[in-house]
């Protein structure tokens, strides 16, 4: 691979910022109303909330 191409491709991705400044920015866009739906055992129950099996 060309090195010139490699260090413009870092250069572009310091610009843009990253995959988790991206998400921080979108998650301040959610409104609090949204978030306080979310289920507080989503990570224990993800069967159950996205297929739908029984509660642990």
């Amino acid at each position: 691979m060309n090195m010139a191409k490699v260090s413009t491709r870092r250069t572009d991705l310091k610009k843009k910022g990253t995959v988790l400044t991206k998400l921080r920015k979108l998650a301040e866009k959610v409104p609090a109303s949204e978030l306080a739906k979310l289920p507080v055992d989503g990570s224990v129950n993800y069967k159950h909330y996205l297929y739908g099996h029984p509660k642990k």
